[in-house]
């Protein structure tokens, strides 16, 4: 029956996002309703260093997306400019929408026309707010300008850096601000003190249509809308007592994010064509408060606050979803919090407490303000109705808290992270997402903007590149699941020691010259000493397996460089750009074919020699498996070790499987298969 419920609301999902109806209506709030101390990680500051720098992802060319405004203060603003370059020798068409989230949890969009950019050249459009689709009075509404780029082969979708906004009564002033100033001087987003004064307009294609009278047309309450009285006459007073119930009910959320290399790449999970070029993912292992009100008016500044009931907290379960049993009907309210925690059977306790329980796999997204200053966890209050209906579906909207929320919650629902192993336990990871940040500390030889992992800190970088305008690596799921898997290495087994560039190989089929980013010093295909060879290949393993269906007999990566697939390497006919589908299925056997060297590798042959071994065969290694491999090798860890060579790392796995020759056989199989081994 639950698997029936959870496709029913999946098929309503599509059905709101069909609507033009998505989060973020709600306001972003401070972290003091989460977990207790004892049950979440210190703050990302904490013990930096305790790593070493392991990567470093720039991206490749794409358009560069550019505001010439600068959001400091509360602004009073009627235009925006914005500035499109194009990195390519030939034009390009970019179709602007101008789209708006907020007022009942709506996404709304309003076509701005089109516009051509030469080749190498620049483009600024004029963005008139007077057109925003949501003009919010009592609530902030956030915008963000979407671009379809046509480069003649294939059509990519971008977008701006996100804004935030609210219209005065008679909408005829629009005061525009940043995530900073709307927490720090606007409540989070919240300009009234009575949560269910909800003002504006909405435009429906053709004109605006005040958001009361919306409602009515649409016959609320609905279960996305919110927050709404369910008594009449309005007016201060308790809702009715005893309430009426809904039976069995289930609570689930989803993650809304914007992602650059979410479109058709032939991953499994992401893929949002369907969701008009925003992503819906599952919100699992998500911490969420979700509390009642019980009494108007009722500012909800707080989940404690004297109006509102607690109902539930902790953590989702796998699909993002939380069994609440008989509730009464009326307005409720979610606090999800970005932090992350879920239990695996077998792990090893945890360092603090060595003869306890398994330790939890734990998680937390922390944000950076424009100063690079640490501001906690990141929460939002997101209203939902309860009436008639036993399935819901919450979509909590903040980029900088979505786009990194929703890659950990797709890795964490993948069972084969952090379990036990015939060898004994693994310590699961305990991972700090440092959302937006840069890396300006010494230890950072490498372009600050670029996405970069240090032991269990993920630095994500800017949602667009102070250093070129490129959108950063919060933009890219695939860029912060590769990033996520450098942490699951480092826990895993340890992480090698970096060596990028140390081979030169003479052929350009095995070089990154023709990458153009701040990237250059490793790619897909470029051949390198075989520590590096691994250790980036499994980060590209785990971006895969994130957003692929272990089952399946494919696998893609939507790669985000460019990648020659032909010389010369000069001709751009020749070169795929980001993003695109590599396959990770495939054996390629790129160092085979291109620049044999028994003592080297490249991150694609390792990439598949990790997926054919652990995804959709009879004799998988899992996980920890791999882990316990590496470790034998290595003599114990792997932590800053130069790499293992093919004959050792086999001999570790024959060792390892000694029990289980068949899953050995598939090892080495696939050591040859992929390309990895010493054989040309």
């Amino acid at each position: 029956m639950k698997e029936i419920r959870r496709r029913l609301r999946h098929a309503l999902a599509s059905r709101l996002f069909a609507l033009s109806l998505a989060a973020f209506s709600g306001i972003i709030t401070s972290c003091d309703s989460g977990p207790g101390k004892g049950e979440q990680l210190g703050t990302a500051g904490q013990a930096v260093e305790e790593g070493h720098f392991v990567c470093e992802e720039g991206v490749g060319g794409v358009p560069s997306v550019v505001w010439l405004n600068t959001f400091q203060g509360i602004q009073t603003l009627s235009r925006l400019d914005l500035r499109i370059t194009n990195p390519y020798a030939f034009p390009i068409t970019v179709t602007l929408t101008l789209t708006s989230l907020g007022l009942d949890q709506r996404l709304v969009k309003r076509a701005q026309g089109s516009t051509q950019v030469a080749g190498g050249g620049s483009s600024v459009r004029n963005i008139d707010l007077t057109q925003l689709p949501i003009q919010g009075v009592s609530y902030s509404s956030m915008g963000i300008v979407e671009l379809a780029v046509d480069r003649g082969s294939d059509t990519i979708h971008m977008a701006s850096a996100p804004f935030h906004y609210h219209f005065n009564a008679a909408y005829s002033a629009i005061s525009v601000y940043s995530l900073d100033t709307m927490n720090s001087q606007l409540g989070g987003g919240q300009l009234t003190s009575d949560a269910f004064d909800l003002r504006g307009r909405v435009w429906n294609g053709a004109s605006y249509v005040d958001i009361t009278t919306m409602r009515q047309e649409e016959g609320l309450p609905l279960p996305w809308a919110g927050p709404q009285r369910h008594t009449e006459p309005p007016g201060p007073q308790p809702e009715p007592d005893p309430w009426p119930t809904v039976s069995d009910l289930e609570v689930c959320f989803q993650w809304q994010a914007k992602y650059i290399d979410s479109g058709n790449y032939g991953q499994d999970y992401g893929n949002n064509g369907q969701y008009n070029y925003w992503h819906q993912a599952i919100a699992a292992y998500a911490w969420v408060n979700i509390t009642r009100v019980i009494s108007y008016p009722c500012d909800a500044g707080s989940p404690g606050d004297p109006c509102l009931t607690s109902v539930w907290k902790g953590y989702l379960d796998s699909h993002g979803c939380v069994p609440l049993g008989d509730v009464p009907t009326g307005t409720y309210f979610a606090w999800p919090i970005s932090y992350f925690e879920v239990e695996r059977p077998g792990a090893a306790p945890c360092p603090t407490d060595p003869t306890g329980p398994p330790c939890p796999y734990r998680a937390t997204v922390v944000y950076y303000d424009a100063n690079d200053v640490e501001k906690g966890a990141m929460g939002l209050r997101v209203p939902f109705s309860v009436n008639v209906s036993d399935i819901i579906v919450l979509i909590p909207g903040a980029l900088e808290m979505t786009n990194p929320g929703a890659a950990l919650s797709q890795l964490l629902a993948n069972t084969d992270v952090a379990v036990s192993t015939t060898n004994g336990p693994i310590q699961p990871p305990q991972v700090n997402v440092m959302s937006t940040r840069r890396c300006l500390t010494a230890g950072c030889a490498l372009p600050a903007d670029d996405a970069r992992t240090n032991g269990r800190h993920v630095y994500t970088g800017p949602w667009v590149r102070l250093d070129n305008g490129k959108p950063g690596g919060l933009q890219w799921k695939n860029v912060l699941a590769h990033e996520y898997g450098h942490v699951q290495n480092h826990y895993g087994s340890g992480a090698f020691a970096i060596a990028y560039g140390d081979d030169t190989p003479s052929q350009p089929l095995c070089k990154c010259d023709h990458v153009v980013s701040t990237g250059k010093s490793h790619c897909l295909q470029s051949r390198e000493e075989i520590g590096s060879a691994q250790l980036e290949g499994l980060a590209q393993f785990f971006a895969a397996k994130t957003w692929n269906d272990p089952t399946q007999p494919n696998c893609s990566l939507a790669y985000y460089k460019e990648f020659c697939v032909a010389e010369p390497c000069t001709n751009q006919s020749n070169i795929q750009k980001p993003p695109f589908a590599a396959d990770c299925y495939a054996t390629p056997k790129w160092r085979n074919t291109h620049c044999f060297n028994a003592t080297r590798g490249t991150e694609r042959d390792w990439m598949t020699f990790y997926w054919r071994i652990n995804n959709n065969a009879p004799f998988t290694t899992q996980l920890n498996d791999l882990w316990q491999i590496y470790k034998q090798a290595c003599g114990g860890s792997c932590d800053d070790d130069p790499g293992v060579a093919w004959p050792t790392l086999r001999n570790a796995a024959q060792t390892y499987f000694a029990n289980q020759p068949n899953h050995f056989q598939h090892f080495n199989t696939w050591g040859g298969l992929a390309g990895v081994n010493e054989s040309p």
